[in-house]
């Protein structure tokens, strides 16, 4: 009965097809099958039996996509919603569980009718065919609505997968930790991905096996295209070929070159240049298949790209890692222990090889799915797999970590006494602790090298292990009997030796003063720098190489300064009361202009000039006056006025000099070079050369590129010097000089101890003020500080004796300044207070 029926249903459509050839004319018989093309098939239910069957019908596909584009769409909007309610703490984060629950059948449902596609029609996704797919041929138009629909369900069950995707994403550890494990809902969520990834591994097959069948097809239809691309890929792989073998050779003859001349630098480049000469095969190849996937691209499958890619990448970068520890090994040069075992090298491949293959695995399964059920499965067996190679790895290296524990002398003592024990349970646990202690001390030399590089690395390195620095040598020191600093005479002749100038820490500087003076420039330039940093030794060079000058160093006296100045101009001074010169002499400045354009005076230098301002009321009164002086004497010379850099910032801040200088000149601080220069130069002329073998010093701050102990340990201690005297020569040749001691008739160099900053910490305001004050002028007495302040004598007098106590300050010309030894701590700790002009 049911096959009658069937019989009956083709022969009428049999004879509505030849009806419809009779009545339209040929243009309008291909509109109409294209038109039936696009249709979609419907069910025809006919009881007893039911049986389906296709049938054309007048819906358009386009409307069916523009459907399920909009289902989509709702679920999307609906999420985006979710979150933003959730985020607002509006809804419930568990809310995500009922969104799931009702998007899951869809994306499941999805996935079975893909299948029924699959199983049911033949998919042509060759190159060809696609491109027909705009135009399609009468014969052509069924395969075509089939293809696009497919293609269609398709790209949107990938969108589902990706809203699915974001919503793992975002929701709470119970929904994630459900659906990814071995429960049943996990199972069923595994199965989900399984069948989506089957789907996806059949659209590449496919493509595939039809467009590399249909390479001739291709060819006949555009030869030329064709021939373009398989000329590139040959010229690409002899080029290929040839850049190998030529690199080579030019690694090799680079490798010689740099080490002409030979030094410690160069053969650290020469070495480096043979590592990558020895490891840049698994490279190369891994830059060709970069170019044959994205640059020739034959079968234009984007996804088949990025999986070729992601396997050859994780696959070049494990032998990669192998070819470097090879290379590594087989010099001799391993980090942390000078022997390593057979078992040893296995351990670090398969660890390596396990790291490879993980990486590698992970960047598949998010490739294809996104993170979710299988990515979790993945995981838990890669982490099962790698449980035996951890413990092959702990076993073979935990005996050297212990080792290496024991005897490094920069290991930290809980790491030492971790590895005390090593037997047993704890043991092992031990060897875990002391292996990633390896790990991060290693990690740690590396870095902290690469960072004494830079000065300012170099700084940071040497504060880190001040301290251990200091608790380790105490051992030498208390075992050295009848030791004693140096004398007086000694470290005078140490400070204050002059016969020693390093013109090119202010090469710069002096080029400048050399071009005003070369066009005759006549207007006011300040030197500015902190204390010690070298004004008086700039102004000292300028004076030498310009003979036409006069130098003045200035004291607290305007009338000093006058004085100084007629005398060095040879007028009369026999008449003139010092303390008293402006009221007591009758030069006049018309006088000075003509003994200073007799003489031919074209620069003048006055050194410290601050000292001028006093901490009282009216205070300012012999700077104003000296600058009023080099005003009447204007257009006479150039002026070159030193100032300290905490005095200067009072200056500016009381606007005493506003206008005034046309140029300003900063001294900078001094490199680690030319501090270690000068204090090997003050050694040699003192004939103080102390011993430095006995000296513990880590490796992270000895210059690496000395070679013997003594210039290691040498490079160590001046590093530490200049770091703390942050490039300030005269800070730096005093912590030298104390540094130093004397025991019969040999020197023998400490480490430099810096000032404990803590006891800075514990003064009371009043002390901190009085410590200011000395500190921006410069040097100041007991009555200034007191006019200045506003305070009791005996409040000023307490804070300056527990000063003088600490020995923070010392006497300077009847005054006080701050002592050298605390200068850079006390400056710090003042504008950390911010209690300094800025």
């Amino acid at each position: 009965m049911a096959a009658r029926s069937l019989q009956r249903i083709l022969v009428l459509n049999i004879l509505l097809l030849v009806c419809s050839c009779l009545l339209v004319n040929q243009t309008s018989y291909a509109q109409a099958l294209v038109q039936s093309a696009t249709e979609t098939p419907v069910q025809l239910e006919i009881s007893e039996p039911v049986i389906t069957i296709n049938q054309p019908t007048l819906v358009n596909s386009e409307k069916v996509v523009k459907t399920q584009v909009s289902k989509l769409s709702l679920f999307e909007d609906e999420f985006n919603e979710l979150v933003e309610k959730i985020n607002a703490d509006e809804h419930d984060i568990e809310e995500y569980d009922a969104f799931y629950a009702r998007l899951n059948p869809v994306i499941i449902e999805k996935i079975d009718n893909l299948f029924n596609k699959i199983n049911t029609t033949s998919l042509d996704l060759s190159i060809s065919h696609q491109s027909t797919l705009a135009e399609p041929k009468p014969s052509q138009a069924q395969k075509n609505r089939a293809l696009q629909l497919f293609l269609s369900d398709y790209a949107e069950l990938k969108d589902y997968f990706t809203l699915r995707g974001r919503v793992f994403n975002v929701a709470s550890s119970t929904f994630i930790e459900n659906h990814t494990s071995f429960k049943p809902i996990g199972i069923d969520e595994t199965i989900m991905e399984w069948r989506y990834l089957r789907i996806q591994f059949y659209v590449i097959y496919k493509k595939v096996s039809q467009r590399i069948t249909e390479l001739p097809k291709r060819f006949a239809k555009s030869s030329f295209s064709l021939l373009t691309e398989v000329g590139s890929l040959l010229l690409i792989l002899i080029g290929f070929r040839l850049s190998r073998k030529k690199l080579s050779t030019i690694l090799t003859n680079l490798q010689k070159s740099v080490l002409t001349p030979r030094t410690q630098t160069r053969v650290q480049v020469a070495r480096f240049i043979w590592y990558i000469n020895q490891t840049r095969a698994p490279l190369e190849w891994l830059l060709l298949i970069y170019v044959l996937v994205f640059k020739l691209d034959f079968l234009q499958i984007p996804l088949l790209d990025d999986l070729i890619w992601s396997i050859s990448f994780w696959s070049c970068f494990t032998l990669f890692v192998f070819k470097v520890l090879s290379t590594l090994i087989s010099r001799g040069k391993q980090a942390l222990t000078k022997e390593i075992s057979a078992k040893q090298i296995w351990a670090l491949k398969l660890s390596i090889f396990g790291f490879g293959v993980y990486m590698g695995v992970q960047d598949l399964t998010l490739l294809f799915i996104h993170e979710a059920a299988i990515s979790s499965w993945v995981t838990s067996v890669l982490f099962l797999a790698g449980v035996p190679i951890y413990f092959f790895f702990i076993f073979a290296w935990k005996n050297n970590a212990f080792i290496f524990v024991r005897t490094e002398r920069d290991a930290s003592e809980w790491a030492k006494i971790i590895a005390q024990k090593p037997r047993g349970v704890r043991g092992f646990i031990n060897g875990n602790i002391c292996i990633a202690y390896c790990i991060y001390f290693a990690i740690t030399k590396t870095f902290l090298q690469l960072i004494s590089r830079l000065e300012t690395g170099r700084r940071l390195t040497t504060e880190l292990y001040r301290s251990r620095l200091i608790r380790d040598n105490e051992e030498f020191l208390a075992s050295l009997t009848d030791q004693e600093s140096l004398s007086i005479e000694q470290r005078e002749h140490l400070v204050r030796d002059k016969s020693f100038v390093n013109e090119s820490v202010c090469e710069k500087e002096l080029i400048q003063i050399d071009e005003l003076l070369a066009i005759g420039e006549k207007s006011h330039l300040a030197v500015i720098s902190e204390r010690g940093l070298g004004k008086t030794t700039f102004l000292s060079i300028i004076a030498e190489k310009h003979p036409t000058h006069i130098l003045i160093n200035c004291g607290a006296s305007f009338d000093n300064i006058y004085y100084q100045l007629i005398s060095e101009l040879g007028l009369p001074v026999e008449q003139i009361n010092k303390d008293d010169v402006v009221n007591t002499t009758n030069i006049s400045t018309e006088e000075i202009v003509q003994a200073m354009q007799a003489k031919n005076i074209n620069v003048m230098l006055l050194d410290n000039v601050h000292y001028l301002m006093s901490p009282t009321a009216g205070g300012q009164k012999n700077i104003k006056r000296l600058l009023s002086l080099i005003n009447d004497l204007r257009g006479q010379a150039l002026w070159v006025m030193s100032f300290e850099s905490n005095a200067w910032q009072l200056i500016n801040a009381l606007s005493i000099s506003q206008g005034f200088f046309n140029r300003k000149v900063k001294l900078s601080p001094w490199s680690e070079e030319n501090i270690s220069n000068l204090l090997t130069q003050r050694s040699e002329i003192a004939n103080i050369l102390p011993t430095y073998e006995h000296l513990y010093i880590p490796r992270q701050i000895v210059d690496i590129e000395e070679v013997n102990l003594t210039d290691r340990n040498r490079s160590g201690i001046y590093r530490m010097i200049w770091s703390y005297a942050e490039g300030n020569p005269a800070i730096a040749i005093r912590e030298y000089a104390g540094a130093i001691i004397k025991q019969k008739n040999a020197h023998f160099a400490t480490l430099p101890i810096s000032p404990d900053i803590k006891r800075l910490e514990g003064l009371d305001i009043n002390t901190l003020l009085v410590l200011r004050v000395i500190l921006q002028f410069g040097r100041a007495d007991t009555s200034e500080i007191m006019e200045n302040l506003r305070l009791n004598g005996l409040v000023v007098n307490s804070a300056l004796a527990t000063c003088l106590a600490q020995k923070f300050i010392e006497d300077a010309d009847g005054g006080y300044q701050i002592s050298w030894l605390w200068f850079r701590a006390i400056t710090k700790f003042l504008d950390r207070q911010n209690l300094l002009s800025n």
